[in-house]
């Protein structure tokens, strides 16, 4: 609702970047926040007018963890395109149906991935959304400037090539390429004509509400391995037997946000200990290291700059997918009936698991990332808070679930070295039987090869248990 006043006016708030806000009285007609970028009068297809669009049923629940819920609408009516290109039926313009236009959105995750970035407009007229009305166009930076130019150079954060839908009635602005080698714009053309490569993406996993489930399923009762946000927040049945459907079926790239995976992690943690006989220690680790990521979902100003919130969500996303095929093992597989219950046996699984993790999982992802994303990050690990990514880390720090020793202070290691990726969480793991073997430990071994009890004092702060 627009702010009253003593003269009965209202207040619209001119969006100009990320930030950068202008308040203007005018008089209290309409009842809704009204949000307009300035760039919005030099796109041609908006000759037709301003129109005041207002986001959609975002949720109210304090739990909403792992939703980013400003974006709420914006992913609802991403879906409402998706529906459309699948009944072969035109989207319907009606005034506040849609997302506001040249908002910068930030971590979108749509079509198994998060989109640092993205942004929309559209006109005011019904759109055709067949596969064939569905294309590939550029702006140039000059454009992109006007439209999103802020405090913080955000136009830079935004690709030159954009989606057309049905000659510019609909433009979805991307987010560059990373050298991590993300291909966001075929990644959302496929999931915007229903294509195969996103379909299990975009149809299983969790949806903020049963609308938006059934825009994407044309289901109205959830199926297997789908759940609805109010599920996970209430950790009830649904939630819980969605989960171990993803793990029987090995489906990836269902879940993605920090506090999905947070949560999914717990679960499995909570049935490895009470209903296994496995004495595996991985997804402790991993609980609490995810947990303290949350504050990334659906938020700005957590002081992590968005190329390091990129390799954080890549890294999120790429171990999840490897854990869901070596969970499965224990709970469906190999390992159902001869389960890991010597500590030993258990110790080399941990080990195994976290050597293929930092090894070959996570290790074309630090290849690909350019040397400056790889210094801030290396920042955050030092915990240095010299610059805003150092800060954000040493925040997480701070909080009560401290997970992580400053990589530099003793150790003085590197997140490119992926031997001390290894050797760091198997302390923290098994600090009683890991004998670290990375050149950073040499001098912090005993005869015997484990770590002298002056350097075990650091670690058992951060122990896994």
């Amino acid at each position: 609702m627009p702010e009253d006043n003593n003269n009965n006016y209202g207040i619209a708030s001119f969006e100009c970047g990320r930030g950068n806000t202008m308040h203007i009285d005018f008089p209290n007609v309409i009842e809704a926040d009204a949000h307009m970028n300035i760039g919005v009068a030099l796109m041609p297809f908006m000759e037709d007018g301003f129109h005041f669009i207002k986001e959609e049923n975002i949720s109210s629940s304090k739990k909403a963890e792992g939703l980013n819920e400003v974006e709420t609408g914006f992913v609802k009516y991403l879906y409402k395109i998706r529906k459309a290109n699948r009944d072969n039926k035109k989207l319907e313009y009606k005034t506040f149906s849609g997302p506001n236009r040249l908002y910068i959105r930030e971590r979108i995750y749509i079509a198994g991935k998060i989109f640092p970035v993205m942004s929309i407009s559209y006109s005011g007229e019904d759109i055709d959304c067949s596969t064939s009305k569905i294309k590939t166009k550029s702006v140039s930076g000059t454009e992109l400037k006007l439209m999103f130019e802020g405090l913080f150079e955000e136009d830079k954060a935004f690709s030159n090539e954009y989606i057309s839908i049905d000659n510019d009635n609909i433009r979805l602005y991307l987010p560059q390429n990373t050298e991590i080698g993300i291909d966001y714009k075929n990644l959302l053309i496929d999931f915007l004509t229903n294509g195969t490569k996103t379909e299990t993406a975009a149809t299983h996993g969790e949806f903020p509400d049963l609308e938006t489930y059934t825009l994407a399923t044309g289901e109205t009762e959830l199926k297997d391995g789908c759940w609805l946000n109010k599920n996970r927040d209430a950790n009830d049945d649904t939630w819980k037997n969605a989960c171990m459907y993803i793990l029987e079926h090995k489906l990836q790239g269902v879940l993605a946000p920090f506090a999905q995976i947070a949560d999914f992690y717990t679960l499995l943690d909570d049935k490895i200990t009470n209903d296994t006989k496995h004495k595996t220690r991985w997804l402790k680790g991993a609980k609490k290291l995810v947990s303290s990521l949350k504050i990334l979902d659906g938020i700005a100003g957590t002081g992590i700059t968005n190329d390091v919130e990129t390799i954080l969500n890549e890294l999120n996303i790429g171990i999840c997918d490897y854990a869901i095929t070596q969970f499965h093992e224990l709970f469906y597989g190999k390992y159902k009936d001869n389960p890991l219950e010597k500590r030993q046996d258990a110790y080399e699984w941990d080990l195994a698991f976290v050597q293929h993790e930092q090894g070959v999982v996570a290790v074309p992802i630090y290849n690909k990332t350019d040397k400056l994303t790889i210094e801030k990050y290396q920042d955050m690990a030092d915990q240095d808070a010299k610059g805003s990514h150092g800060l954000g880390s040493w925040f997480m720090d701070k909080t009560p679930l401290s997970v992580l020793p400053e990589f530099d202070d003793p150790w003085k290691g590197e997140v490119t070295d992926k031997q001390f990726r290894i050797d760091l969480p198997m302390l923290m793991l098994w600090l009683d039987r890991h004998k670290p073997t990375g050149k950073n430990f040499e001098d912090k071994i005993d005869e015997n090869g484990y770590l002298l009890e002056h350097y075990k004092k650091i670690i058992e702060n951060y122990e896994a248990k």
